[in-house]
């Protein structure tokens, strides 16, 4: 509205003729938001000025590193922050070592606005390590949290510490170590071994030497038995974990505020890792403590001092005038068992890996082992592992490409000069002791090849003197290297000795991640198995992971035989067959037989005879000593000549059942026969049952309702050799239960009876076979019987002396029981072959009874002859063993020899033997007793003779 468009009109008051409308706006709404536009711009300025003066400051600060190279891409404040940001463990460690090895000498790393002076140049690391104002440890090694202690503690309080405990690293108490390092290491191959007992495996072995190198420092740093403690399994897996978040911390930059760093997650997970691991220290210093009073009091008149352990030092000594404090024990003690195991087991572990992946290096390292310890239970001692001269460079070699702290950094104290650098105080320097030790200008153009030999002495000619240091260098270096080197040689000499070593990585496919040690992206997979056979020849054809099976897969039971025994008569003293990757030390020699069978720590069966299910009998049965010992009597030569009458009856039964189906040209099989006569034999003699009820298997069990009425009999009274009434009787430590009863019976139904009548129809046919020898047997009865009804007496069958030898040459021939195993129960030397606990070993008695160096060229012919005394006087006895030998040897061998007299005089006197098989054609079957192909098939014939 313009003035001259007012119209008032008449009222009493004066109005417009309209309303009043005009356009309200709030008052200064437009100057405040150019004013807040303003406001922000200013506000930026200020942050981008305070942002300058900052970056200014920090570039003035540290101008003298202005002229170093910088690692690229590099921004203002944030540095090289953003290169470590979101990677994995892998990507950060080849992030963090790729600028080590690209820039020679000085160069620099922003850690957002800290610097690091960072170098790999031997020259310049040693002057750094070795600079009395370079003992200070930088800030972030007090993420740790060990500030307290040797490991992480600032200079001054780690000086007068170091001082007070360099004693305890004396060599006197290092070379009293070593009988521990030495028990740890045993068990720690045992334990491996039991993982592979089944053959070669693929395993992390990380575990196994880790868990060792844990007792060993709980065992002589700080002397307790860790296995005495709980939560030691657990502890391990903790010190890994947080050592693994202390290294996240350090490449964090936004994590090295303390106060923003607690509102993490990861400092939560620290902390409840680290106070579990500050409770089991405790308990060690509270073992110690008491271990330490029950000292004094014992040594209260000592007027010596006598060298003390790390653990008894701490509590003992003083540094700084004043007693180590509890929270200085405490951080001594978890950096000793943090540090000294965790850096060790992974240098074992590198090493066995490296080794694994060139197994000419492991081999040329396992027979210095064995010059230096050729006895297994050799004691170790310093001047042996002196002698370990090659597994020295190896073990270098290996720390040199992997040493167990890959990063070290120092902070000055003053201002320092170095390699042609003014350092102020308070700088960090970062130095890759990785990355040295595999400069190509130091160590040439293999640097990254494993090769021991460099270390040889004509070829560290004209090296750096500093360009190697596993263990640091200079004031501050680690105090624990000589017990390291000590501890690594004693645990890779019993690995080695025991255990082959192998694997698919290649030096090129080891990855590193980064942490406070140094270790691999995953612990290394090692196919770990036995090495000791490794000069035995082996059976063919042999096919990796399956072995030998080959031989015998799908074969009919004669092939199957007939490759079981063909590498027994091709080798002479030892050979190994390998079942897939069960490896069987096999061989025929008598005199390795002998030892074996008679050894006492070879008397536990191997794992298949489990397979016979009679798990609590004396066949199988561990508790084998005590069956053997109460059933023992029951087969006395008293007992077992008391049963004479017995097994006349049931010979006679045998010939009654033969003559009612002997018929002129007709072939019978006397198998049958010949097991229905044996198991009336065993049924009515050891265990007192008629033939009558014998079938009822029952019966067994029924009996065992007679324990009652037996427990006050007096058993040897009774001149009856039944083994069931002593099974049942037995009072000694506890009765037997039901299943041991019942197991023992079978075993000595199943296996007399099946080896009895199978050795019996062999003879058949052998006599058979050779009618001369049939022959003169048939005369020698007749010398002995004057008539068919002259009784069987036990003086009239010691008169039958060839009859005897008949029965011994047909056992040679054919042995019951052709093939026998035992199972190592301690490392042992046999014949000079070091056998470790567990090798199955298997004697084939059937090529041992052939072998013509000892039976001479006929020793496949059937020649009963050769047993007579003029004709065995020089044999020696080990050539023959039908029954076994040894403790675990056949129980029933007289048994079995006086039933087999009685069986076949019954049928010589009665009937001449025919057949028509001849001893080319002979086939035996592989089973567990050994019998033939197509049974005894023979043609009988009534005797017309003087009888």
């Amino acid at each position: 509205m313009k003035m001259e468009d007012m119209k008032f009109r008449f009222d009493l008051t004066l109005k417009l003729e309209s309303e009043y409308n005009v356009w309200l706006e709030k008052l200064g709404e437009k100057n405040s938001s150019e004013t807040n536009g303003m406001m922000w711009w200013i506000w930026l300025a200020l942050v981008i000025v305070v942002f300058v003066l900052v970056h200014c400051c920090i570039i003035q600060r540290n101008r003298f590193a202005r002229h170093l190279p910088t690692l690229q891409p590099y921004y203002p404040l944030i540095g090289n922050g953003h290169l470590f940001m979101g990677k994995s463990s892998v990507q950060l460690f080849d992030v963090h070592i790729e600028p080590f090895k690209r820039f020679d000498r000085w160069f620099k790393i922003w850690f957002g606005p800290k610097l690091e002076l960072c170098t790999s140049h031997p020259d310049i690391m040693n002057a750094v390590l070795s600079h009395p104002e370079c003992l200070e440890k930088p800030f972030f090694y007090d993420f740790v949290k060990l500030e307290h202690g040797i490991f992480a503690g600032h200079y001054h309080l780690w000086k007068s510490q170091r001082k007070a405990l360099n004693p305890a690293f004396n060599t006197r108490i290092l070379n009293s170590f070593i009988p521990v390092f030495a028990q740890c290491s045993k068990m720690m191959v045992q334990n491996m071994e039991n993982t592979v007992q089944d053959g070669p495996k693929s395993v992390s072995i990380f575990p196994f030497i880790s868990k060792c190198t844990l007792e060993m420092v709980c065992g002589t740093t700080i002397g307790c038995d860790i296995q005495e403690i709980p939560g030691k399994d657990k502890l391990l897996e903790n010190v890994d974990r947080c050592f693994e978040l202390v290294a996240k911390r350090m490449l964090n930059i936004h994590h090295y505020i303390e106060l923003l760093y607690r509102f993490t997650k990861d400092f939560m997970e620290e902390s409840e890792l680290r106070s579990s691991c500050y409770s089991f220290c405790e308990s060690l210093i509270a073992k110690t403590k008491a271990r330490l009073q029950n000292v004094h009091v014992a040594d209260g008149c000592v007027d010596y001092k006598r060298p003390q352990i790390f653990a008894d030092q701490l509590l003992s000594t003083t540094h700084n005038g004043n007693p180590f404090s509890d929270i200085e024990i405490t951080h001594n003690i978890y950096s000793m068992i943090a540090a000294g195991n965790d850096t060790t087991a992974l240098q074992v572990t590198h090493t066995c890996l490296f080794l694994a992946m060139f197994p000419d290096i492991q081999e040329r390292v396992y027979r210095e082992i064995m010059e230096v310890f050729p006895d297994p239970v050799q004691d170790i001692v310093v001047e042996d592992l002196k002698n370990l001269i090659y597994m020295e460079r190896v073990i270098k070699e290996c720390l040199r490409l992997a040493p167990s702290g890959p990063n070290i950094a120092r902070q000055t104290m003053q201002d320092v000069d170095i390699a042609d650098l003014r350092i102020p105080k308070d700088s960090l320097i970062v130095l890759s002791i990785f990355a040295m030790h595999r400069r190509k200008d130091v160590w040439g153009p293999d640097a990254e090849m494993f090769d021991p030999d460099r270390f040889l002495p004509e070829r560290s000619v004209g090296r750096h003197a500093h360009a190697f240091i596993p263990f640091s260098a200079g004031s501050r270096n680690c105090i624990g290297g000589r017990y390291a080197m000590l501890s690594m040689k004693v645990m890779l000499s019993s690995i080695l000795r025991r255990l082959r070593l192998r694997s698919d990585m290649k030096m090129e496919d080891m990855k590193f991640r980064f942490d406070i040690t140094l270790k691999l992206e995953s612990h290394p997979q090692c196919l770990t198995c036995y090495r000791f056979v490794q000069n035995i020849p082996r059976a063919e054809p042999y096919y990796p992971l399956i072995g030998n099976s080959l031989l015998f897969m799908e074969k009919s039971p004669v092939k199957l035989f007939e490759n079981v025994v063909q590498p027994f008569t091709q080798f002479d003293r030892w050979f190994k067959v390998w079942l897939g990757p069960r490896l069987m030390l096999c061989t025929s020699n008598p005199t390795l037989a002998e030892t074996i069978l008679c050894h006492p720590k070879c008397l536990e069966k191997p794992f298949f005879y489990s397979f016979v299910q009679l798990d609590h009998g004396i066949l199988t049965h561990q508790r084998w000593k005590r069956y053997r010992k109460l059933l023992r009597p029951a087969f006395s030569t008293s007992k077992v000549n008391n049963a004479l009458p017995l097994f006349i009856n049931c010979a006679s039964i045998l010939m009654s059942k033969l003559e009612s189906i002997v018929e002129p040209e007709l072939t019978i099989s006397l198998a049958p026969l010949l097991s229905e006569c044996m198991l009336n034999m065993i049924f009515s003699t050891t265990l007192g049952v008629d033939e009558v009820v014998r079938h009822e298997v029952k019966n067994i069990l029924r009996n065992l309702d007679r324990r009652n009425s037996l427990d006050n009999a007096t058993y040897e009274t009774n001149d009856s050799p039944a083994m069931l009434d002593r099974l049942l009787a037995t009072t000694d430590d506890a009765p037997l239960t039901d299943t041991e009863i019942v197991h023992n019976i079978y075993s000595i139904v199943g296996a007399g009876n099946d080896t009895t009548a199978h050795s019996i129809g062999h003879t058949c046919l052998f006599l058979a076979m050779h009618s001369d020898v049939q022959d003169k047997l048939y005369r020698e009865v007749c010398d002995v019987f004057c008539s068919f009804d002259e009784p069987v007496t036990e003086e009239r069958l010691k008169r039958l002396t060839f009859l005897e030898c008949v029965i011994k040459e047909s056992l040679r021939l054919a042995p019951p029981g052709a093939t026998v195993a035992r199972e190592a129960q301690a490392d042992l030397f046999i014949d000079g072959l070091y056998i470790p606990r567990g090798t199955t070993m298997v004697v084939s008695l059937f090529a041992l009874h052939r072998r013509k160096d000892f039976w001479g060229d006929d020793a496949d012919k059937f020649e009963p002859d050769r047993f007579l005394p003029d004709r065995s006087r020089d044999r020696p006895s080990c050539a023959f063993m039908p029954f076994n030998t040894g403790s675990r040897n056949c129980l029933g061998s007289r048994y079995a020899m006086l039933s087999m007299k009685v069986i076949l005089l019954a049928i010589v006197r009665s009937f001449v033997i025919h057949t028509d098989m001849t001893m080319e054609r002979m086939k035996f079957k592989f089973d567990i007793a050994l019998k033939q192909e197509h049974g005894y098939l023979v043609q009988l014939e009534r005797r017309g003779g003087p009888f």
